[in-house]
């Protein structure tokens, strides 16, 4: 068994069936292989920044600064393609400030998809689903390079197959490599994760043949790095530490510059070539040659890097929303216990500066998003740390690391869906929204964090009318005050005044069953003067149900909380064609009692 799980074979099953699963989850997300069109793409956000390259040089090589956008805008309304490109109003243009790397790395599938597009008659305008799907084949086929890039490093480190084999499932699946890799297809973290990999792979070859080959390959791979995610060029700083010690390094350098001049002249032609190609990117939509591209943006955080938020806050810490990293605490320990002190010290320092520069960027949050996403283009580095906990620990550890494991990778696998779901806040998240959606699932929780919870004043009120509903019809309770006229309908009421002013609040309570997990009825508050709609609000009731078909408990409090005039107000109730029980389910209508003196 020990053979076979380690054996060649065994391997690719494992990653041929990953792939397969993660295809599953963006099929099902984007509809691929559907024969009903889905609502969602795959080219969202930045990535509409990367993405835009290909069909401006493959499909419409006469368009000038992506002018074909009125075309694609007008045919897909509601896809937003060209959201992070800067609209210039002076020259009407557009400009893109991201680098062109990525659309480097995914033009030989999308020029495919535009000749199949094109000989079979198809949709050949760039943005169709046969273009989608081939930035998500393109996502695939870097993550496996990267995998596969990995496996030969590690297995040169001593690693069995079956444990760098878990290491890749649980980044894979454990962390938001995953969400990046499947759902946002069209972002460069996936690909930097790839080039990272062949870096780290090359230059543990170099520093143990010094052999010409290997310095080329790790030459053609940092220099993708530094136009996929130019920042992620600090990746070289781990390169002295995959020798010996700092003089085997030193003098390695020194012969190349003494003896093999030629070797480094070929190295930077390479860099240069690949420069270049951004370059010209630059000038041909500003007239300048310009390599940093990003403008006002930059690392103004130098001097107050957000540590914490970036790792540890609820809002995109990325040990919260990937809690399989935390195993990275205990893994230092068996990294410096397996490693040469050489190279643990200098690991830690690459991963200092790297947090580091990650904390000092402007918007620490990297946009909307699940967790902090730079640090997924570093996970081979910290699979040094990984792979060291999972060869040296223990037995009876390997054990409780086993169930670590699943119950993280479970964690994430609901945080993805909930995020999917829109229970997760794209921004704004903190501890008490946290908290309050942790492992809801049910499509009713969707938006949840979105509402505007009202609570009613700290004073004494007073309820002066109860208004039931009963058999699909709002009953106002008889009741001596005739401060106000309540008028119901069937699945509303009114409440005019009579003699005093309208009253300011109210709650409802009773019990609710909803039959259907996503099921929401809502309960909507609309204030009106002369006729006129001048506030609203609205309090969901699914949301505060736990168990589904089953009567539960709801409290509501409705308060404006503003400083409005208003002569009605007017209650809904919402069941959005779902059935629902109510039970006891009353609205009190309060005032507070000194007004009522």
């Amino acid at each position: 068994m020990y053979t076979f799980i380690n054996s060649k074979a065994f391997v690719r099953i494992c990653l041929g069936i990953l792939c397969l699963l993660l295809f599953i989850q963006s099929d099902r997300r984007f509809g691929y292989t559907s024969k009903t069109p889905k609502n969602n793409y795959a080219i969202v956000s930045d990535g509409t920044g990367y993405f835009a390259y290909l069909p401006q040089y493959i499909v419409y090589p006469d368009s000038t600064n992506f002018s074909f956008q009125q075309k694609i805008t007008t045919k897909y309304p509601e896809a937003n393609f060209f959201s992070m490109l800067y609209l210039d109003t002076t020259s009407n243009t557009f400009y893109n400030k991201f680098y062109a790397g990525t659309a480097l790395l995914q033009s030989p599938f999308y020029a495919i998809a535009q000749a199949y597009q094109v000989i079979s008659g198809g949709e050949a305008d760039g943005y169709s689903l046969g273009y989608r799907f081939s930035i998500q084949l393109a996502a695939l086929f870097y993550w496996l390079v990267g995998v596969v890039a990995l496996f030969s490093l590690f297995t040169r480190f001593n690693y069995s197959r079956f444990t760098i084999l878990i290491g890749v499932v649980c980044i894979t699946l454990g962390t938001n490599l995953n969400y990046y890799l499947v759902y946002y297809p069209s972002y460069s973290h996936i690909y930097s994760f790839c080039f990272i990999a062949l870096f780290l792979n090359f230059v543990h070859l170099w520093s143990q043949t010094r052999s010409l080959k290997h310095l080329i390959y790790l030459s053609i791979c940092i220099s993708i790095i530094a136009i996929v995610r130019p920042v992620n060029v600090l990746i070289i700083l781990i390169v002295p530490f995959f020798f010996s010690n700092w003089n085997s390094f030193f003098t390695e350098v020194k012969q190349l510059f003494q003896h093999r001049i030629k070797w480094i002249l070929a190295c930077l032609i390479i860099g240069v070539s690949f420069i270049l190609l951004q370059l010209l990117s630059q000038y041909n939509q500003t007239g300048e040659w310009n390599l940093y591209s990003y403008k006002s943006e930059g690392f103004s955080n130098i001097l107050h890097p957000q540590f914490w938020n970036i790792l540890f806050s609820y809002e995109k810490g990325y040990f919260i929303y990937s809690p399989f990293m935390f195993l990275l605490f205990p893994a230092c320990y068996f990294l410096m216990k397996q490693s040469p002190r050489y190279f643990f010290w200098g690991w830690i320092f690459v991963n200092v500066v790297i947090i580091y520069i990650i904390a000092s960027w402007w918007d620490w949050t990297y946009g909307g998003g699940l967790g902090n996403r730079p640090f997924i283009d570093f996970l081979p580095l910290y699979l040094f740390a990984i792979l060291a906990l999972f060869k040296l620990s223990r037995s009876y550890v390997k054990i409780v690391l086993a169930f670590f494991i699943i119950g993280s990778i479970a964690i994430y696998q609901i945080f993805q869906l909930q995020f999917n779901q829109n229970i997760i806040l794209y921004s704004g998240m903190n501890q008490a929204k946290f908290w309050k959606v942790f492992m809801k699932t049910d499509a009713r929780y969707a938006w949840m964090l979105q509402y505007n919870y009202e609570s009613l004043p700290k004073t004494e009120l007073v309820n002066i009318q109860s208004i039931e509903y009963k058999e699909g019809n709002w009953l106002p309770k008889k009741t001596n005050d005739s401060s106000f006229i309540v008028i119901p309908t069937n699945e509303e009421f009114l409440i005019l005044p009579n003699k005093k002013t309208l009253p300011q609040f109210a709650q409802l309570d009773g019990k609710v069953k909803i039959y259907d997990q996503a099921n929401n009825p809502t309960i909507e508050v609309i204030y009106y003067s002369k006729g006129n709609v001048i506030h609203k609000s609205e309090q969901p009731i699914g949301n505060k149900i736990d168990q589904i078909h089953s009567f539960e408990s709801v409290h509501l409090e409705f308060n404006p909380k503003t400083h409005i005039t208003f002569d009605s107000i007017r209650f809904k109730l919402f069941h959005y064609g779902k059935r629902n029980d109510y039970s006891n389910f009353t609205i009190s209508i309060l005032h507070k009692s000194n007004e009522l003196q």
